[in-house]
């Protein structure tokens, strides 16, 4: 299907298929397919990621983790291991990313936190995160049906990518360690807030920089805003 449809943007996960490494090779390698970096680490054998990225390429490559089987570390150590030069780890890491994923809903949460000015925004009736089911989007005939991003993803993408570049790098990183190491929870892993804890987080706010601290407020309750359907 990819092949036959060769205009339209075709991911295939796992490098593409760790199982069958030798199809890969001589069947998707140099196609116009986008492989991602998902479940890799320790699954794929390093020759093979050499291979294909030597036969495929890295302007067809895509960071991805398939979290919560594998973290984003565990999947940097492989990256990391291929010699890769700056550029080929930003093509992958994100730069072919935000050339691709340009398409999102109206009321997007995660879209917005991309580093990506080119949005093609779309209708869609459904609320927070069940937006970014495409089933759900609105079309007329052939196209969708073009809309503007909501007021809520607008103040999400300018408390992230936006608010927090004017901040302190090193102010944020002790906040955040702050408020994890009072909690006893890794933030680099998946965990579960339970109520005490929320209340123990906010708590932990208290002695953190102030401008930090109101930062963090601001994009949880705009978080908190979006997934609750308030538009």
């Amino acid at each position: 299907m990819a092949l036959k449809h060769f205009e339209t943007p075709v991911i295939a996960a796992h490098w593409g298929g760790i199982n069958c490494c030798e199809g890969v090779l001589k069947r998707l390698c140099g196609k116009n397919i986008f492989f991602d970096t998902s479940f890799g680490y320790s699954m794929l054998p390093k020759y093979y990621a050499e291979k294909i990225i030597e036969t495929h390429g890295t302007d067809k490559i895509l960071f991805g983790t398939d979290t919560p089987w594998h973290t984003p570390e565990m999947e940097m150590r492989l990256l990391k291991s291929l010699e890769l030069t700056t550029e080929e780890m930003e093509k992958i890491t994100h730069k072919n990313a935000e050339k691709l994923l340009n398409i999102l809903p109206t009321g997007s949460v995660v879209g917005v936190l991309l580093y990506n000015d080119n949005y093609n925004v779309v209708e869609t009736d459904a609320l927070a995160f069940s937006q970014h089911y495409p089933v759900n989007w609105k079309v007329f005939g052939e196209f969708f049906v073009s809309g503007t991003i909501s007021n809520i993803s607008t103040q999400l993408h300018e408390n992230t990518t936006v608010g927090f570049e004017n901040l302190d790098p090193q102010k944020v990183q002790d906040a955040f360690e702050t408020v994890f190491t009072n909690l006893e929870k890794n933030y680099s892993s998946k965990f579960n807030f339970s109520f005490d804890e929320v209340v123990k987080f906010y708590r932990n706010m208290k002695n953190l920089d102030p401008v930090i601290s109101q930062s963090i407020e601001q994009t949880i309750g705009t978080v908190l805003k979006s997934v609750a359907g308030r538009q």
